[in-house]
């Protein structure tokens, strides 16, 4: 085989993209359950601590809550953190679901004696709920940003991920929806990289939209990649 692991991202690859609906029906929401006006939730939620967020800042969604209800002047109260956590957890647990082909494409990839791993810059409330998914059994190597202490498109996370699965880079194959400049990063760590999109996918930022190098349009098409390469 050319490839001897393959690393997913999670956000649009092997789940559905966040949408921009989405995301600003659970704004609402969690600042409703706070009493906070929604574009100063927005300001603190989506711009201000985003990054503090993805990179380990917070050990949970609620040490998160209360910083932004003391940063807003809001009495933090436990109820209303409690609830607006909730909130966010259950619109997570939904947003794990993975897609169709998910579970069939990671499912071959094992039969074929491959290794997989998990890059994703991700809050931590994932790999919280990420266990329950029927997507971990099939996870050598899950990594995310909240954990690990670093975002992509920094090749220490795609590293991470490599020297846990025990595979060189030049022996990963990256597969993600081009999110954070993902690909970019990928090809820095030294692995190859291919763009997967999704006909009607409607993700919330696409970083590398004119990505030159390979590309799929379904996980369905990555297992053969394993003996072909990309093309």
């Amino acid at each position: 085989m050319r490839y001897d692991a393959v690393i997913f991202d999670l956000f649009g690859t092997l789940v559905e993209p966040l949408t921009r609906e989405g995301a600003r029906e659970l704004r609402e929401q969690m600042s409703a359950a706070l009493g906070i006006a929604p574009e100063d939730f927005t300001r603190q939620w989506s711009d201000a601590t985003f990054r503090k967020r993805a990179t380990g800042g917070f050990p949970d969604i609620e040490a998160n809550l209360r910083h932004i209800c003391r940063a807003l002047g809001v009495p933090a109260d436990d109820g209303r953190i409690a609830t607006a956590a909730a909130i966010r957890r259950a619109f997570t647990r939904r947003c794990l679901a993975p897609r169709a082909d998910a579970v069939p494409s990671l499912a071959r990839l094992k039969a074929r004696g491959c290794r997989i791993g998990l890059a994703s810059d991700c809050s931590p409330d994932v790999p919280q709920l990420f266990g329950e998914t029927p997507l971990a059994p099939y996870i050598d190597a899950p990594f995310f940003s909240c954990t690990a202490g670093v975002m992509k498109p920094d090749p220490r996370i795609y590293l991470m991920v490599s020297a846990a699965l025990r595979i060189p880079p030049a022996r990963c194959l990256f597969v993600g929806d081009g999110d954070s400049r993902e690909l970019t990063g990928a090809v820095n760590a030294g692995m190859a990289a291919v763009l997967i999109r999704i006909p009607g996918d409607r993700g919330l930022r696409r970083c590398e939209d004119s990505w030159s190098g390979p590309r799929v349009s379904a996980l369905a098409e990555v297992p053969p990649l394993l003996e072909h390469g990309p093309r």
